[in-house]
C-alpha cells in the first residue's frame, strides 16, 4: 500500500517535472494569429448582452476570466481550483451562481441559496433546533460539511464554532458577493486539507465603486391544509392549526461603499449588514404539529415522549402514568414536536472592508477585515425528570394507592438519614415533563473576526509573488435555561414531614437549605417555588483560532518563451509554502460538565486542543497545442502538496488534469485528485461522555426484532427478553467522543466532462464525478453495532445495558461509539448544465433560460468493522439519513424588458426516494411503516418580478413555493426531524419577499 501511495505521488510529481523539462525555452517558429476563445467564462456581468448573466447556475469549462473582462484591470482576479494566473484554462468542474441570481431568489441567508442547488445537502441551518450549534454550513454532495472547504477570494474561512469546526456561512457578507464558485472533487493539492468533496469559493466584489443601500422584508405563509396530517391529529386528539399564518418574518438591510484613489492605484470597499429573523414553531404548521411515529401496516400516528405532562412511571418493566393522584396502567405521551423551532430566531450584524494600494509594480499591499456577530436561539420541548430522582416512601405527597405500588415489596432500597433513622426509597423511575417551567431555550452567540494582510507584485518580468498572513477567530457563548438539575431533583423528591410540613431531607441535614419539595404525586402539581429551585441555567464559552502564513511564487513561461512551438502560451508554475495553526477551546460550567442536567442526554466535559501544519506545494500547467486543425486547445496540469501535521504526521496530496478542445465550441476535460482531510480538533480531543446516539434497540419492546439468542449476545437476560421498554421517542444512549490517535482521511477523486457551445447564446455541460474516501473519521454507529453484534457476534462488548436491560433509561445503559478511522464513503454522479439566451428584439427585450441538474448514481457507505456496505442513493431513513434522490434539478426562465421590467420563474424538482427500513441498508423491520415507505416526486415553483424605477432605484418582489407545496411526511423511525428533511424540502410553505435598492 505504501509503495502504491509513493508510486502515485512520484508519478504526479514526475508529470509536473516532465512538464517543466519538456518545455525547455523554445521560441515559437511561427506567429499565431488570434487568441483562444473564452466561451462560458466563469464571471458574471450585469450587462444585457451577457447570455448567462441571469442564469441560476453556470457550469463552466473554460479559461479563467481575463483581466479585461472586469471593470478594473488592476483588481484581483480569483481563479477557483488553481493558484496559477488568469488565462490558464480551467480543468476543474465549476458551477457558479452570480449576484443577480442570489437577488432573484430573495433569500437573506446564503445557506438557503446553496441548499437549493442539487449539489448540496444542508446540515446545520435555520431549520435545526435540537442539536443546533447556531451556525450555517455547506455540505457538498452529502459528504459532510467537514469535507467541504469554504473560501473567501481563494483563502480559507476559519472554523465558526468550537464544536462543529466547520466554516460558518453567517460570516459571508451577502451584499458584497460577486459570484459563488462551487468546485466538485478533491482540491487538496491546491488548498490543503478539507477539500475532499470540493470547494465553495465566495468571490467578493472588491472593485465595487459607488454607494449602495438595500433593504428587504420577507414573511412566511402556509395554508395549513395538509389533509393527511389533519386526520392524524384529529384521530389522536390533537388540535390542528386552523389559521393561514403569516409568520417567520425577516428583515435584511445592507450598505456598501467603494472608491478608488485618484491615481488609480488603490481601492477600498466597505460594507455593513443587519439581518433579523423571527421564530416559527412546530405548532404553527399542521404537518409539524405533532411528532409522527410509524405504525406498521396502520400507517402513522402522533407519537411523543413518555416524559409527559402528567408523568410516567417505570417500575421494573411495568409502566404507569399519573392521573389526579392515582397510578394508572400504561403511559401518557408528550408531544415534543409542537414547541420546538422549525425556524430559529436569529439576529446578525456584519461589517468589514477590502483594500489594496499598488505602491509599485513590485509592491502591492492589500488588507481585508471582516466582523460578524450572530445571535440565534433554539427552543425545544421542556425538560423533565427523564428517569432521575427517587422518591422516599414517606414522602407526604404520595397517595395511599401510589405508595402501595411504588414502595411494594422488592421495589425499594433502604437508607439512613442524618438522625440515624432508616427510611426507604422506591426503585421507580419518573418521567415528568416540566411544562410548568416552559420550553428549554439555548441562546447561542458567535462573534467572529477575520483579518488578512499581505503583498503581491512582480519581482522580475514573468515572476510574481504573493505573501500574506491571515488570522481568524470566533468567540462563542451559549446560555441555556429551564433544564433540571439531577442533584436538586433527588433532593426535592427525597421528602419527609417535619411538624406537618413537607420538608426536603437536604434541608434537615443542612446539605442544601434552599431545597423546595417537588410534588408530582398528589395531583395538585408542583409549586412555582420548586420549579424555580430545580431550573438550572447553563453557561458555555469557547473560541476557535486559525492562523495562516502563506507565500508563493508564480512563473509565467510565456515571458521568456518557455513554451512548446505548438502552443501560443507558455508554461505556468506556482510554488510555495504555507503554515497553519488551529486552536479550539470549549469550556462548560460545572452543571453541564458533571452531567448534572437531566435534559442534555449526558455530560459535556470541557475540551481544548491545537495542532499546526507545515506545507510545501507546487502546481504547473503546460499548454501542449492550440489553434491547430483538430486541436483548438490541449493543456496538461499537475500539482503536488506535502503536509506535515503535528497531530497526525505527514501526508501527500496530488493531482493530474487535462483539457482537450478539438474545435471551438467543444471541450473535453478529465482529472484525478488525491485529496486529504486531517481530523479536526473536536474529532481529536473531545472528551468521551454518554449522550444520545442511536435510534433503535432491536431487543426492546414486547416483540423484539431479534431472537432471544441474539439479544443474549447484547446483554439481555431471558427474563428481560420481551420486557424491555422501548423509547417512544426513538432515542438511545451512546458513549461518544474524540480520539487523539486519528489519522488523516484520504480520497481518490475522478472528474470528467464535456462542454458544448454549438451556437451563440447556448451552452451545455455534463460533468461526471467519482469520489472515494478511505479511513474516514467516523463512528460505527450505535445502530450498526447492535446489528453487528446480533447478526455476526461482533462488537458485543461495546453494548452496556442498565439493570432494566435498557439503553436509554439511565446513564448506565449505552453503546460505546467513539471516533475511529474506519470504513469508507463513495459517491458518483453526473452534473448537467444548460444555458440559453434569446434576444426578442426591440421593445421585447431578452429571454434567457438555465438548467442545473444532478444525477446521483450511487452513494455507498461502508461502516467498516465487518458491517456490510450499503448504497443510499435514492433512499432515506434511520441508517441512510436525509433523503438522497437520484435526480434533482432547478430550472430558471427570465424575461428582461428594456423598460426596466423583469420577470423570472424557477422550477425546483426533487426526485422520489424510498425508506431504507427493512432493506439491506437497514434490516430492522421495526422501523417499517406503510406511511412513509416512499416519497414521491416534489416540485416547487418560484416567481420573481423586478422593476428599475430609475437609474438608481430598483424594486423587487417574489414568492418562492408559490403553490404552497407541503413537505413530504416522514416518521421518527426513519430519522426525520420535524416530520421531514428540512435540508432537502421546503418546511415553511410560501416565502414572500419584497425589496428596495438604491445606488448613488
Amino acid at each position: 500500500m505504501i509503495r502504491r501511495h509513493l508510486k502515485n505521488a512520484f508519478m504526479t510529481t514526475g508529470m509536473v517535472a516532465g512538464v517543466i523539462a519538456w518545455s525547455t525555452p523554445v521560441f515559437a517558429q511561427e506567429t499565431l494569429q488570434g487568441t483562444p476563445q473564452q466561451s462560458g467564462v466563469s464571471v458574471d456581468s450585469n450587462s444585457a448582452s451577457n447570455p448567462v448573466a441571469d442564469n441560476a447556475s453556470i457550469p463552466t469549462m473554460a479559461p479563467a476570466p481575463a483581466a479585461s473582462e472586469l471593470a478594473q484591470p488592476s483588481g484581483t482576479i480569483t481563479v477557483t481550483g488553481s493558484r496559477l494566473p488568469p488565462g490558464v484554462t480551467s480543468t476543474s468542474p465549476i458551477t457558479s451562481v452570480n449576484a443577480k441570481e442570489i437577488t432573484k431568489q430573495g433569500y437573506n441567508r446564503i445557506e438557503d441559496v446553496l441548499n437549493r442547488m442539487p449539489q448540496f445537502y444542508g446540515s446545520q441551518n435555520s431549520t435545526v433546533a435540537n442539536g443546533s450549534d447556531g451556525t450555517a454550513d455547506a455540505n457538498l454532495r452529502g459528504l459532510g460539511s467537514q469535507r467541504t472547504l469554504v473560501l473567501i477570494n481563494g483563502r480559507r474561512l476559519a472554523p465558526g464554532d468550537p464544536r462543529g469546526q466547520s466554516a460558518d456561512l453567517n460570516a459571508i457578507p451577502s451584499s458584497l458577493i460577486k459570484r459563488v464558485d462551487v468546485l466538485t472533487g478533491g482540491a487538496s493539492a491546491v488548498y490543503g486539507s478539507d477539500a475532499i468533496a470540493g470547494v465553495v469559493n465566495f468571490i467578493m466584489d472588491t472593485e465595487y465603486e459607488g454607494f449602495h443601500a438595500d433593504a428587504q422584508y420577507n414573511v412566511l405563509n402556509n395554508d395549513n391544509n395538509n389533509k393527511t396530517m389533519r386526520r392524524i391529529l384529529r384521530n389522536d386528539g390533537y388540535k390542528s392549526p386552523t389559521n393561514t399564518p403569516f409568520d417567520g418574518w425577516g428583515f435584511n438591510a445592507n450598505l456598501k461603499f467603494g472608491a478608488g484613489t485618484k491615481d488609480g492605484r488603490g481601492h477600498v470597499v466597505a460594507y455593513l449588514g443587519y439581518r433579523r429573523q423571527a421564530a416559527v414553531t412546530g405548532a404553527d404548521r399542521d404537518y409539524t404539529a405533532c411528532a409522527l411515529n410509524g405504525d406498521g401496516e396502520n400507517g402513522a400516528y402522533c407519537g411523543g415522549s413518555s416524559t409527559s405532562e402528567a408523568g410516567t412511571t417505570l417500575l421494573g418493566n411495568s409502566r404507569y402514568h399519573f392521573n389526579n393522584g392515582q397510578l394508572v396502567n400504561g403511559s401518557s405521551l408528550y408531544n415534543y414536536g409542537a414547541p420546538s423551532n422549525i425556524q430559529r430566531p436569529d439576529q446578525r450584524y456584519t461589517a468589514g472592508f477590502f483594500a489594496h494600494y499598488d505602491v509599485t509594480d513590485g509592491f502591492k499591499p492589500y488588507a481585508e477585515f471582516q466582523f460578524m456577530d450572530d445571535r440565534s436561539s433554539a427552543q425545544i420541548a421542556p425538560s423533565g425528570t427523564f428517569g432521575y430522582g427517587r422518591v422516599s416512601c414517606d414522602n407526604p405527597f404520595l397517595t395511599t394507592q401510589e405508595q402501595s405500588i411504588l414502595c411494594s415489596t422488592g421495589n425499594t432500597t433502604s437508607s439512613i438519614d442524618s438522625t440515624g433513622k432508616t427510611y426507604n426509597l422506591s426503585k421507580a423511575q419518573f418521567y415528568k415533563r416540566n411544562t410548568e417551567g416552559g420550553s428549554r431555550l439555548e441562546t447561542m452567540q458567535h462573534t467572529s473576526y477575520r483579518g488578512v494582510i499581505g503583498s503581491k507584485g512582480e519581482i522580475v518580468k514573468g515572476l510574481t509573488y504573493d505573501l500574506y498572513g491571515q488570522y481568524g477567530s470566533t468567540i462563542y457563548q451559549s446560555r441555556s435555561t429551564n433544564d433540571f438539575s439531577i442533584r436538586k431533583l433527588q433532593n426535592a423528591m427525597n421528602v419527609t414531614t417535619v411538624d406537618g410540613v413537607a420538608t426536603c431531607r437536604s434541608v434537615i441535614d443542612g446539605s442544601d437549605s434552599s431545597c423546595v419539595p417537588y410534588d408530582i404525586f398528589s395531583g395538585n402539581g408542583p409549586s412555582k417555588a420548586s420549579i424555580n429551585y430545580l431550573n438550572t441555567p447553563v453557561l458555555v464559552t469557547g473560541s476557535t483560532q486559525e492562523t495562516v502564513v502563506s507565500g508563493s511564487l508564480t512563473f509565467d513561461g510565456s515571458a521568456y518563451g518557455v513554451q512548446l512551438p505548438t502552443a501560443s502560451k507558455g508554461l505556468s508554475v506556482n510554488v510555495g509554502a504555507e503554515y497553519r495553526r488551529e486552536k479550539m477551546k470549549y469550556f462548560t460550567d460545572e452543571e453541564l460538565s458533571s452531567g448534572d442536567l437531566a435534559g442534555t442526554g449526558g455530560s459535556r466535559p470541557s475540551s481544548q486542543g491545537q495542532y499546526d501544519v507545515k506545507e510545501l506545494f507546487i502546481e504547473a500547467a503546460l499548454p501542449i497545442m492550440d489553434h491547430r486543425r483538430g486541436v483548438n486547445d490541449l493543456t496538461l496540469t499537475g500539482g503536488f502538496r506535502y503536509s506535515d501535521y503535528s497531530s497526525s504526521g505527514s501526508v501527500m496530496s496530488y493531482k493530474g488534469q487535462m483539457v482537450y478542445s478539438p474545435t471551438r465550441g467543444v471541450a473535453l476535460r478529465g482529472g484525478y485528485n488525491r485529496a486529504v482531510r486531517a481530523p479536526n480538533i473536536s474529532e481529536l480531543y473531545s472528551p468521551a461522555s454518554v449522550s444520545l446516539d442511536g435510534a433503535t434497540d432491536p431487543c426492546a419492546g414486547t416483540n423484539p426484532s431479534m431472537t432471544a439468542a441474539q439479544c443474549e449476545l447484547m446483554g439481555v437476560t431471558k427474563a428481560q427478553y420481551g420486557n424491555i421498554t422501548a423509547n417512544p421517542a426513538a432515542q438511545y444512549n451512546g458513549y461518544t467522543g474524540g480520539n487523539p490517535n486519528l489519522k488523516p482521511e484520504t480520497a481518490n477523486t475522478f472528474t470528467g466532462g464535456i462542454s458544448l457551445t454549438p451556437f451563440r447564446r447556448f451552452s451545455f455541460t455534463a460533468d461526471f464525478y467519482d469520489i472515494k474516501i478511505k479511513n474516514i473519521v467516523s463512528v460505527l454507529g450505535a445502530d450498526n453495532i447492535l446489528q453487528l453484534c446480533g447478526s455476526k457476534g461482533l462488537y458485543c462488548d461495546h453494548i452496556h445495558r442498565d439493570e432494566n436491560g435498557s439503553l436509554w433509561r439511565s446513564q448506565q445503559g449505552y453503546v460505546t461509539d467513539t471516533n475511529l478511522n474506519i470504513g469508507s464513503l463513495a459517491t458518483r454522479g453526473v452534473d448537467f448544465g444548460v444555458n440559453y439566451s434569446y434576444p426578442l428584439g426591440g421593445k421585447y427585450g431578452n429571454l434567457s433560460a438555465s438548467f442545473n441538474g444532478t444525477w446521483l448514481l450511487n452513494y455507498k457507505v461502508n461502516p467498516g468493522g465487518g458491517a456490510t456496505q450499503y448504497n443510499c442513493a435514492g433512499l432515506y431513513g434511520a441508517v441512510c439519513g436525509m433523503s438522497m434522490p437520484k435526480w434533482r434539478h432547478e430550472m430558471r426562465v427570465s424575461w428582461d424588458l428594456p423598460a426596466g421590467f423583469g420577470f423570472s420563474a424557477m422550477w425546483r424538482f426533487v426526485g422520489g426516494t424510498k425508506s431504507d427500513a427493512g432493506s439491506p441498508q437497514n434490516p430492522d423491520p421495526s422501523a417499517t411503516s406503510t406511511f412513509d415507505r416512499k416519497i414521491g416526486n416534489v416540485s416547487y415553483l418560484d416567481l420573481t418580478a423586478y422593476y428599475k424605477v430609475t437609474d438608481k432605484v430598483t424594486l423587487s418582489a417574489g414568492v418562492n413555493n408559490v403553490l404552497g407545496t407541503n413537505p413530504p411526511l416522514i416518521t421518527s423511525e426513519n430519522g426525520s426531524s420535524n416530520n421531514t428533511w428540512g435540508s432537502v424540502y421546503d418546511v415553511y410553505g410560501r416565502y414572500i419577499f419584497a425589496g428596495l435598492s438604491y445606488d448613488f
